[in-house]
């Protein structure tokens, strides 16, 4: 189905003010990040509430193997991590507003989480330190 110019400009509009609107939810977490209550390793965090529609990223401290770090939904989305190296930030997915986030770590360390506005900035939002 094609467009019509009028409908293009329309969804654009409309994309861009979706998008104002979270990252206005956002601009709590992004000026001051929540700090996630930790575990012993392996361990999970404390949950985060998400304000926004966001895609989320991860990283880690310390290098880690494929696996060894998880972000966790109250949904049951199991969202792992490749292997990677100390403060390697990786994207993940889009999260609906009002999850619950945790995040699972296998090792000792300290995690942080990102969200990403539209031009794939990344706004640590929320960190956790795992012992």
């Amino acid at each position: 189905m094609a467009w019509s110019r009028d409908g293009a400009l329309r969804a654009a509009r409309l994309r861009r003010r979706r998008y104002a609107q979270d990252a206005t939810a956002l601009t709590g977490l992004r000026t001051s990040p929540a700090t996630l209550t930790g575990a012993v390793a392996p361990g999970t965090s404390s949950a985060l509430s998400l304000p926004a529609n966001t895609r989320v990223g991860i990283s880690f401290s310390i290098g880690i193997t494929a696996g060894q770090l998880t972000v966790d939904t109250e949904t049951s989305r199991n969202l792992g991590t490749p292997a990677l190296v100390a403060d390697e930030i990786y994207r993940l997915d889009w999260l609906e507003r009002g999850v619950d986030v945790t995040i699972t770590s296998a090792v000792a360390g300290t995690a942080t989480l990102y969200a990403f506005d539209e031009w794939m900035r990344s706004y640590p939002i929320a960190t956790v330190v795992f012992t």
